[in-house]
């Protein structure tokens, strides 16, 4: 399926700082962001020490450049997808830092008073008839 763009729209890897090394190495990016948001996103749940987030982001980081520039009986070595997973983990590490100094919108609207009614979501009987 082809997208049709504009002559003057540019892609979204043009404009971005660092697009076109996150396009040619989005793997690198997404797997350390994967691995950091899953461990970081469960600290964060466990109400952890802010220094465990640092370690497993510490933890990411070398793993990526050691499997990336000393690990040749796995892949290539590759600084540029190194630079990438750094870049992810560094996304990754700011979002965790804002979620959790924000938290999260809760669907009730915030309030703990208000529980939400057991009807409010359709139930397998309501969605077969």
């Amino acid at each position: 399926m082809s997208v049709h763009r504009g002559p003057h729209s540019p892609d979204l890897w043009q404009a971005l700082p660092a697009g076109d090394v996150v396009r040619t190495h989005i793997s690198n990016v997404a797997l350390s962001s994967m691995v950091l948001l899953t461990a970081g996103g469960r600290l964060l749940q466990e109400r952890r020490p802010r220094w465990q987030l640092w370690a497993w982001a510490a933890a990411v980081s070398v793993a990526n450049v050691v499997t990336e520039s000393a690990v040749t009986f796995l892949n290539v070595p590759d600084l540029a997808d190194a630079a990438a997973g750094l870049l992810g983990v560094a996304v990754t590490l700011v979002a965790l830092f804002v979620l959790g100094r924000t938290g999260l919108v809760r669907a009730d609207g915030g309030d703990p008073s208000r529980q939400l009614s057991p009807r409010s979501t359709p139930d397998a009987d309501d969605i077969l008839t």
